[in-house]
């Protein structure tokens, strides 16, 4: 093949080449001039019907669907706070304030809140359990909380904490703690306290279940209750009914007081009256 044959095929193919080029990019940009017409189209359409599509998604509020044992919580509270929301639309209805508003009910531990489209909101309320009454007007849950309500009563069971006003969640866990470490031991004499008192100078003192007050003191290592218990199961039946007061804060003894005198006694119960 000679070199003018050879040249003019490449020519050729260059000018082949050339013109594939321009059909690609020709077909790239008709591509791109459809995807934004075919947007621009679906942008005017969704302006068009925004209002439209805005109507079928956000549907007000109908109703609440709520998931609570309700032993204690009273459902009129639960519904006072719920039926002012009734009625506002899905996606803008305060989810927090709900919360808010529910957890500020005394029997409330916690709420979570979920929407459940199309128009109703999910509700699920932890209540709060009292296992003790905090003096006699409140109640402590199990993470030493207070929580008060219109009214306390003291159940079966259920013990009296009263402890300082300046008391910490801290402080009164570390009575139940306390608590049920002294419960665990009067097990084994048979008896049950119903009564836990910590004063502002961090004495402890114990009331037994239809039983007397036993003064612990503010030293809980000693082995204090271990000693009053001994003098208290000693009496006899009757003598137990009649004591009102075991002070165990001595270094050995204990001092009973009587619902009608005092007397004295070791590990061992004596008749001789003393003064405190």
């Amino acid at each position: 093949m000679s070199a003018a044959t050879m040249s003019k095929s490449t020519m050729d193919m260059k000018a082949k080449s050339s013109s594939t080029r321009q059909i690609l990019t020709n077909q790239g940009v008709w591509k791109a001039y459809c995807v934004a017409a075919a947007l621009s189209v679906s942008v005017v359409i969704f302006a068009y019907f925004s209002d439209q599509i805005a109507g079928v998604v956000d549907q007000p509020i109908e109703h609440f669907e709520v998931s609570s044992s309700f032993n204690e919580l009273s459902k009129h509270d639960v519904s006072n706070v719920l039926e002012p929301f009734i009625g506002q639309s899905f996606f803008s209805i305060d989810i927090q304030q709900i919360q808010k508003e529910l957890e500020a009910l005394a029997w409330v531990e916690s709420a979570v809140i979920h929407r459940k489209w199309p128009s109703a909101v999910g509700v699920q309320i932890q209540e709060q359990i009292a296992v003790a009454n905090w003096g006699h007007e409140s109640y402590l849950n199990s993470k030493g909380e207070v929580f008060t309500p219109s009214t306390t009563e003291r159940a079966d069971g259920r013990p009296l904490f009263n402890g300082p006003e300046s008391a910490s969640s801290r402080t009164r866990t570390e009575m139940l703690t306390y608590m049920a470490d002294i419960e665990s031991k009067l097990m084994a004499w048979g008896l049950s306290a119903d009564q836990l008192v910590l004063n502002e100078r961090g004495a402890w003192s114990l009331g037994l279940a239809n039983g007397p007050v036993i003064e612990l003191g503010t030293d809980t290592t000693e082995n204090r209750l271990e000693r009053a218990l001994k003098v208290y199961q000693g009496l006899q039946v009757d003598a137990q009914a009649a004591v009102e007061r075991l002070d165990a804060r001595y270094t050995n003894g204990v001092s009973v007081r009587w619902k009608e005198l005092e007397v004295a006694s070791g590990y061992q119960y004596s008749g001789n009256p003393v003064h405190q």
